[in-house]
């Protein structure tokens, strides 16, 4: 039986090769895009890139006590976790604009 099967592939691998152009192309504007998150009223900030890297932490100098080193710790701890978390919501939305509702399970 012929018919429209070779041609239904076609149309597969040149999404998946489109999307696959994509995807670059977003993984590197990703690690140029940067969010922030901060803690403690804004004492620590965390910056994070669009590939989940911390790039830069900053810490207010009021926040900082050698008698209460765990406050601190939670401060930035916070703040990364937050960074992250917005960093991963960011990749995960400019990934699926990528794919163009191509769908490949465990991509992202």
């Amino acid at each position: 039986m012929k018919g429209g099967g070779g041609a239904g592939m076609g149309d597969l691998v040149r999404r998946a090769q489109e999307a696959q152009k994509n995807l670059s192309k977003v993984q590197q504007d990703l690690r140029d895009r940067i969010v922030e998150a901060s803690s403690g009223g804004g004492a620590v900030t965390a910056f994070v890139n669009g590939q989940q890297e911390l790039v830069k932490l900053t810490i207010k100098r009021e926040v900082v006590d050698p008698d209460d080193v765990a406050m601190l710790e939670d401060l930035v701890s916070a703040a990364v976790r937050q960074a992250i978390g917005e960093s991963r919501r960011m990749m995960q939305e400019e990934m699926g604009k990528a794919m163009g509702g191509f769908k490949v399970p465990g991509l992202f």
